[in-house]
């Protein structure tokens, strides 16, 4: 059965591990998350034809998630040391992954990745300190759960 209603990003639920199939933390405090499903372009030239030719190259995979900066939050730290140590983590995506029940959608994406970057903002007017970071594949994504939809794993 098709889904026709758009979720909702307040169900969104980002949780990493060091080890695929570990205790997985939730990272609190995000926002907005971008996924990039991008591919390079590998040109040849040759002498005897007027046009290049062109085929498309890997298929590249990355992140750009932001959010409300929680010192304390298990899950940042996660990803902080993640980033300090350059050490690949697995991501656990669950795009329906909480609702107004209580009750944890499984249905999602788990990805191996490097914290490429991250960033930290704050204004002197106040309000609360951001965080984001960027994540980039090192492996393919694997399907998780059972029933609903993935997007693009």
């Amino acid at each position: 059965m098709a889904t026709l209603t758009p979720y909702s990003g307040k169900e969104f639920r980002l949780s990493t591990s060091t080890t695929l199939g570990g205790t997985y933390t939730l990272v609190k405090g995000l926002n907005s998350i971008t996924k990039n499903v991008s591919r390079t372009v590998n040109t040849e030239d040759t002498f005897d034809t007027s046009n290049a030719y062109s085929e498309p190259g890997p298929r590249e995979v990355s992140y750009t998630v932001a959010g409300l900066y929680i010192p304390d939050d298990p899950g940042q730290l996660a990803v902080q040391s993640a980033e300090s140590t350059d050490t690949a983590v697995y991501m656990k995506f669950l795009p329906r992954g909480g609702s107004s029940d209580g009750t944890e959608n499984v249905k999602g994406w788990t990805h191996l990745l490097k914290i490429g970057s991250g960033d930290w903002g704050s204004v002197s007017g106040g309000g609360a300190a951001t965080i984001g970071f960027t994540m980039l594949s090192q492996a393919d994504a694997a399907a998780t759960g059972t029933g609903g939809a993935v997007v693009w794993a």
